[in-house]
């Protein structure tokens, strides 16, 4: 990339975070129903990310996990793994 003001702003956007420190998480989550909700009758895929809210930032998705819901069932997601402490990554996405 040439060394131009725009290549530097581009750069720069994205310095906070490594390529290595972007990665996404490994483990899928855990998913159990549990009492009567809003999740509705079928198959229901979860997944997650990590997201840095300071820098607009986020992660790949996890693996997903499945789950068949038979009735207006709730939901429960367990397993999540947080990121490093030595990331800037403040928060999790959790995608349905």
């Amino acid at each position: 990339m040439a060394d131009t003001p725009a290549a530097r702003t581009t750069t720069n956007l994205l310095s906070p975070h490594s390529a290595g420190q972007r990665k996404a998480p490994q483990a899928a989550p855990s998913l159990a129903q549990s009492g009567a909700a809003s999740v509705n009758n079928g198959v229901h895929y979860f997944a997650y990310s990590y997201y840095d809210s300071t820098n607009d930032v986020e992660t790949g998705m996890s693996p997903a996990a499945a789950i068949t819901v038979s009735g207006t069932q709730q939901v429960d997601i367990t397993g999540l793994v947080l990121p490093p402490e030595t990331s800037r990554y403040d928060k999790l996405r959790i995608y349905r």
